[in-house]
């Protein structure tokens, strides 16, 4: 089917247009490719965030990987600060609460598993 971007003012796509993200669009981040991640990254959808967004029992909370905000900032050749800065923008006009990096913890795990691993061999 078609697509279309969503617009940073908070309009929804047209109700006949869907955006589906399938499992080649993942970007695969943590090799979680599996048929549950599958079934998981099949049932998200922009029509889903639109109607959360405005839903006032709803809180939208968003994280973004390092992962995401690198590919994003390479393929509108800008820096991964900009690219996160943007990203956020983006998704507050949405209609997002919060939007959070996951940065610090994937720093944080690398260095755990880094440790351990010293710590075993």
């Amino acid at each position: 089917g078609k697509r279309r971007k969503a617009r940073a003012g908070g309009k929804a796509p047209e109700s006949d247009i869907v955006a589906a993200v399938t499992l080649s669009d993942c970007l695969v981040c943590s090799g979680c490719t599996t048929s549950a991640e599958e079934v998981l990254v099949a049932s998200h959808s922009a029509e889903l965030l639109f109607n959360a967004t405005r839903d006032p029992r709803k809180v939208v909370v968003v994280s973004l990987a390092p992962q995401a905000v690198a590919s994003i900032a390479t393929a509108c050749n800008i820096s991964a600060p900009e690219a996160q800065g943007k990203i956020a923008v983006f998704l507050r006009g949405l209609g997002v609460a919060r939007v959070f990096s996951t940065a610090f913890s994937a720093r944080r795990a690398v260095r755990e598993a880094g440790e351990e691993f010293c710590e075993r061999w």
